[in-house]
């Protein structure tokens, strides 16, 4: 067996809905460990057992973490502190508030890489608006 690409690169992803999981799909496809984050009631469109979020999600492992509780967070950290990159397609305000954010995780991990998909920035007056798929697109 070939060896691929992005073997050995390990991504913690926060993504949800379609447009972020098709990325970091396309990026285990690749060969990168992707390590979903998963939450214990998602929201509709979030149940991977359902329809498209099947293939969203294939190849993937997963963890469910409670990101409303200090201990789900600092999990979050020491997953994100083993890995090479994390990736979110939230608004801006969601990983910031978390401590999950470039800054912060930079502190935990200095090489680390953030890749967040908000679709109006991370800055200005419409940052932390949510968009979905087509503005992402």
């Amino acid at each position: 067996m070939c060896a691929m690409p992005l073997d050995g690169v390990r991504i913690l992803d926060f993504t949800w809905v379609v447009a972020g999981p098709v990325a970091t799909r396309i990026l285990g496809d690749h060969g990168a460990q992707v390590v979903k984050v998963e939450r214990k009631n998602p929201p509709p469109m979030g149940n991977r057992k359902l329809g498209l979020q099947c293939d969203l999600h294939r190849s993937k492992l997963s963890v469910a973490l409670n990101m409303n509780h200090p201990k789900g967070v600092e999990l979050a950290r020491r997953l994100a502190a083993m890995s090479d990159i994390v990736m979110d397609n939230f608004s801006a305000r969601v990983m910031r508030t978390w401590g999950m954010d470039y800054e912060s995780l930079k502190a935990v991990k200095p090489d680390i890489i953030c890749i967040s998909m908000s679709g109006l920035g991370h800055t200005g007056p419409r940052s932390s608006y949510v968009s979905y798929g087509p503005t992402l697109q």
